[in-house]
């Protein structure tokens, strides 16, 4: 049974992790990003505006310069990470994902933090 359990989450999460890869590699020796439609369209960031470079700093080690892309995004990640191994944990064990109330909540406080942080760093552009 976790046995399973375990190979689904592979399954699930291995498409995405070559997606990921490739588009790294792309990034690495090309100057193409994936264009944020958001900004396109207005103008104005969106909460993950930098997320592409934040990602392609940390994976160099270079966090000041990460931070520097998107703070709110690179504060939170870590918190994100818990949630996410905490609820990939509950289903090996016991083959279903569920959201205790604390994250729930966690994670409505970070959309707002990030939302926030989208306006304030559209009005002052920093």
């Amino acid at each position: 049974m976790i046995k399973s359990r375990i190979l689904y989450l592979i399954k699930l999460y291995f498409p995405i992790l070559i997606i990921g890869t490739i588009y790294y590699i792309i990034c690495l020796v090309t100057p193409f990003r994936i264009p944020c439609i958001f900004r396109s369209i207005t103008g104005y960031k969106c909460p993950g505006c930098g997320i592409t470079d934040l990602f392609l700093f940390t994976l160099k080690g270079d966090f000041i310069s990460a931070f520097e892309c998107n703070p709110m995004v690179f504060i939170i990640i870590p918190i994100i990470g818990i949630i996410f191994i905490r609820q990939n944990t509950l289903y090996i064990k016991y083959g279903y994902f569920k959201m205790s109330n604390i994250e729930n909540l966690i994670l409505y406080l970070l959309v707002i933090l990030l939302l926030l942080f989208c306006i304030i760093r559209n009005i002052y552009s920093f």
